[in-house]
């Protein structure tokens, strides 16, 4: 879900509504979250205005009752309607029924946890017993602290770094939510460094796995230790960015399918960026 910049810059003012509506419906008190957002929203025009304000709200969600914090004005926003109101993370059936087999709750390893809805969207549809959450953008990780004291019953640990196939250091794009990536080749602004980990170890012991970080994704889909990964399930967002073929979605099932996983039909968010389940046979 975290080509929302450009997802977003597509949308008709219609369909933004919609889902600024949705995200809304989602909690406990929908009109001040409206009021918020009418505020805040209008300040994006303004490069670094949203960062010189309080835009932070905490919600609690009309199902469940766990509490969300996100920042006004921000594609947080537009990732709370698709990862509750339009469920992104719900596995398909053959993937649920995989993960069903387990037979306990799940260990997640979460690479690319951003604000921690992940694990809030998939709690109400399968068990969760620990989650282990990459995350290397300071901006994301405070919020994503608060979201996991909001609530819920799994055990969490945070990892402060990138997800990657080798530990390190790495120059990133931080401050732009959902989309804060390890760059390309090339100059994309300004970066700072932060630490990446080898994510296999704990790959080694997961049961579901999702894959979002910006680029990152094709490090790892091409390590041949992916093929010993135990887990059943296996969520993916594929991006251009750092992409070794022309056409991600091609490179992101045919990887897929030789780690030994079945893929769903992926779902297309703009062109070069999708979702797609895999799981087990």
């Amino acid at each position: 879900m975290s080509a929302v910049r450009t997802r977003l810059a597509g949308l008709k003012l219609g369909h933004r509504l919609r889902a600024f509506r949705s995200a809304a419906g989602l909690v406990a008190t929908p009109a001040r979250f409206i009021a918020r957002e009418a505020v805040f929203y209008p300040m994006r025009a303004v490069p670094g205005l949203l960062d010189r304000v309080p835009n932070r709200a905490t919600y609690t969600l009309r199902a469940g009752g766990r509490r969300v914090t996100i920042r006004h004005g921000t594609p947080d926003v537009y990732l709370l309607h698709e990862a509750l109101g339009r469920e992104a993370y719900i596995p398909p059936r053959a993937a649920a029924d995989a993960l069903l087999a387990v037979g306990r709750p799940l260990r997640v390893v979460d690479l690319g946890a951003n604000i921690g809805l992940f694990e809030i969207a998939l709690a109400p549809h399968a068990p969760v017993a620990r989650v282990v959450a990459y995350e290397p953008d300071p901006d994301n990780l405070e919020l994503l602290r608060r979201n996991v004291a909001g609530g819920g019953g799994a055990a969490w640990r945070i990892v402060e770094a990138c997800a990657a196939g080798t530990d390190g250091q790495v120059p990133f794009l931080a401050g732009r939510f959902a989309e804060s990536r390890v760059p390309e080749a090339g100059a994309e602004g300004p970066t700072v460094t932060v630490a990446a980990r080898d994510v296999f170890p704990d790959l080694a012991e997961a049961d579901l796995v999702k894959i979002d970080i910006e680029g990152g994704e094709w490090e790892i889909l091409g390590d041949p230790r992916l093929a010993a990964s135990p887990a059943r399930a296996l969520v993916l967002e594929y991006h251009r960015w750092r992409c070794p073929g022309r056409e991600p979605r091609e490179a992101a099932l045919s990887a897929l399918r030789d780690a030994g996983y079945a893929t769903g039909a992926p779902r297309e968010e703009a062109p070069g960026f999708g979702v797609v389940w895999a799981w087990r046979p």
